[in-house]
C-alpha cells in the first residue's frame, strides 16, 4: 500500500487501514522512527482531571485489598 507526502507534511492513511483499526477523526498517534522507518502508533490521551480520578480510585482499591 502506498501513501504520498502532501503539502504541510500530511500523509493520508488508506481507508482500509482506518476501517481495520477503527480510527476516527481527531485520533492521535505517537510517531516513532526506527532504522529509517516511520511507525504511527494510535494513543489515547486523557485529560489530567480524568487521570487524577483514576489515581484516586486505584489508591482506594489498594486500601480495601490490604
Amino acid at each position: 500500500m502506498l501513501a504520498e507526502l502532501k503539502d504541510r507534511s500530511q500523509v493520508t492513511i488508506p481507508k482500509s487501514v482506518v476501517t481495520e483499526l477503527g480510527l476516527k477523526i481527531g485520533d492521535q498517534f505517537e510517531v516513532i522512527t526506527q532504522h529509517g522507518e516511520i511507525h504511527l502508533v494510535p494513543v489515547v490521551v486523557y485529560p489530567k482531571a480524568e487521570i487524577e480520578k483514576l489515581e484516586k480510585l486505584a489508591a482506594q482499591a489498594k486500601k480495601t485489598n490490604i
